[in-house]
């Protein structure tokens, strides 16, 4: 699916606003794990599998949207 709505912008991701701050890593899933476990509310509340690796994102307390990511080496 594309990413461009029909006047050439950019549709949100996941059907919400795209992140302000991704951080990369290694271990997606044991990021996730480990901040769920202190609370962090994820959204969805689950790592999302693409095509090109894994996304889990949340709110920080000041409410920006973060997300982690771990890329797939082709």
């Amino acid at each position: 699916a594309s990413l461009l709505g029909s006047n050439g912008s950019l549709r949100p991701a996941l059907g919400s606003p795209a992140a302000q701050y991704t951080i990369d890593t290694d271990d997606c899933r044991k990021k996730f794990e480990t901040l769920e476990s202190h609370g962090v509310k994820f959204e969805p509340p689950e790592v999302i599998e693409q095509p090109w690796g894994l996304i889990a994102r949340f709110h920080d307390p000041d409410g920006n949207m973060l997300q982690f990511r771990e890329l797939r080496m082709a």
